[in-house]
């Protein structure tokens, strides 16, 4: 329906957009409300009018970023990931965790943490974790590590993956959180396998 239409149709309209020029030529869009009004026993329309051409701008540019985030994510080799050691579950885990582990996002969200490692693993992990909780409390800024661990992949297969590591405080909660990326390093351990 155009603005017009409307505006007989109900007597008002809001939050329209249409395009518009400004005073330099310029093509703005502007959102419009606008309400039928009588003065002096005439109908009047009243209008107001505010350009929006900066906000849907910034908007369809968050979108476009957003969109190339999300391909970058869903694509790349390694796995993005954020961890709350307190109650031992992962905050964020990127899509291209599938390409990895052959586990959708979801389905390892739902898992304990130790289910993504093999047993030896998991050990390691957890104690792993416990020591530089204590590290990173007495040092009292972020840490950085780097482990190698065995993880447990869909069918049934293990890959050997290197996690590189930070903890850090959450500003926002004030919570430890660790973040860390994860990669495939299971070349390398079969090349240095053959070395010995």
């Amino acid at each position: 329906d155009s603005m017009a239409a409307l505006i007989l149709q109900q007597g008002y309209c809001e939050n329209f957009e249409m395009p518009y020029r400004n005073k330099g030529g310029q093509e703005v869009i502007g959102l419009v409300s606008a309400r039928v009004l009588s003065l002096d026993g005439q109908p009047h329309v009243l209008t107001i009018t505010r350009d929006v051409t900066a906000e849907k701008a910034a908007a369809l540019a968050l979108q476009q970023s957003e969109e190339r985030y999300r391909m970058l994510a869903e694509n790349m080799k390694d796995v993005i990931w954020r961890f709350d050691p307190e109650a031992g579950r992962f905050l964020y885990i990127s899509p291209s965790v599938q390409n990895l582990l052959g586990y959708t996002v979801e389905e390892l969200m739902a898992k304990p943490m130790a289910d993504h490692f093999t047993s030896e693993s998991a050990a390691f992990v957890r104690q792993r974790i416990a020591d530089t909780l204590t590290d990173f409390r007495a040092a009292k800024q972020p840490l950085d590590y780097c482990d190698e661990v065995e993880q447990i992949c869909k069918d049934g297969s293990t890959v050997w993956t290197e996690g590189i590591t930070r903890y850090f405080v959450n500003p926002q909660t004030g919570q430890v959180e660790i973040s860390g990326v994860t990669r495939d390093i299971s070349a390398r351990k079969i090349a240095e396998a053959k070395l010995l």
